[in-house]
């Protein structure tokens, strides 16, 4: 379960990237999403509407996508 701000945005800029985000991006430089490209920081903004939108069938299957690409399992529902 996402209960953190910070998780969600760990799920947006890996969505966005492809991967996870601190291996495309400057984990030092803060915040991640200034570093993001015009192109890129459309789609992150498209896909957290998307989220809000589909809620959270969507939000669990782009976590465990995230987890995965961090070589972490992702947590089973209760």
């Amino acid at each position: 379960m996402v209960r953190d701000d910070h998780c969600f945005g760990r799920i947006v800029l890996d969505s966005t990237v492809g991967g996870c985000w601190y291996d495309v991006l400057d984990r030092r430089r803060s915040p991640a999403f200034a570093q993001l490209d015009d192109g890129q920081l459309a789609a992150a903004v498209a896909l957290a509407e998307r989220i809000l939108a589909e809620g959270d069938p969507l939000l669990r299957e782009l976590d465990a996508q995230s987890l995965r690409w961090r070589g972490k399992r992702p947590e089973r529902a209760a």
